[in-house]
């Protein structure tokens, strides 16, 4: 263990952590689509962050897509909890706030380089995964909510989760100023959304987290160190189990 913690450290890549096995899995594409532009696409735009949801006062409405791709090396058996995480970055009018709703989309083919309103894919189900109330949180802080079923779902399905933001309310009247920042990834990787899954696949006691760089062409997303020899763990088992039944 200690030498595969020096070795680690060598590489400037996304930090693992030793003490659980929590992968963190970055957003893979981000970008917002408004009503005002219906066939224009956003990919270039970082005002205030990049993302925005609601409605400005005017006819403007703004809704953001986000996408990940979650790790092949896991099951929905082994997920313990699946907490989406995000930076709150700031309100266009702190005085007018309402309850935004984070929709499951199935359709996974859209890009965050030709998305628009015109060709978005929209939201599967009326009901949402979560929502998020403006008026509870500070700009500047991190927002989290959970999505344990649906990243489960997800994880029996083709592995690529797709998640839209809306406001509860997408009137374009004057009075409904209701419209939120977030960092999209390009932008502030650190503070983007990103998913935090824990498992079942924890080593040892372990201790507080001590970051260990990962290679990303090791593994599909940034995992803890107990994880990653969980899942090392994992594959042995396979191989003598393999070698075993070819020699019998």
């Amino acid at each position: 263990m200690r030498s595969l913690l020096a070795a680690s450290l060598l590489f400037p890549f996304p930090s693992i952590a030793l003490g659980g096995a929590t992968v963190i899995v970055p957003v893979a594409e981000d970008e917002s689509v408004l009503s005002s532009s219906p066939d224009k696409n956003y990919s270039d735009n970082m005002n205030r962050g990049g993302l925005f949801v609601g409605s400005d006062g005017t006819d403007c409405i703004s809704r953001f897509y986000l996408k990940f791709h979650l790790p092949s090396d896991l099951a929905a058996k082994q997920i313990a909890s699946a907490t989406l995480l995000a930076t709150y970055l700031d309100d266009f009018d702190r005085e007018d706030n309402g309850v935004h709703r984070i929709h499951y989309v199935a359709s996974d083919d859209w890009s965050e380089k030709s998305i628009t309103w015109d060709n978005q894919p929209g939201p599967t189900f009326g009901t949402p995964e979560a929502t998020f109330d403006a008026a509870a949180f500070v700009p500047g802080k991190e927002v989290k909510w959970d999505l344990t079923e649906v990243v489960k779902r997800e994880l029996e399905m083709d592995r690529t989760l797709s998640l839209m933001f809306a406001a509860g309310n997408e009137g374009t009247g004057r009075a409904n100023r209701n419209w939120e920042y977030f960092p999209e990834h390009e932008l502030d990787p650190a503070g983007a959304f990103r998913l935090s899954l824990v498992t079942t696949l924890s080593v040892g006691s372990g201790g507080g987290p001590v970051p260990v760089p990962l290679p990303p062409a090791v593994w599909p997303a940034a995992i803890t160190l107990a994880g990653a020899v969980g899942l090392m763990a994992q594959r042995r088992i396979k191989r003598r189990s393999a070698r075993s039944d070819a020699t019998e």
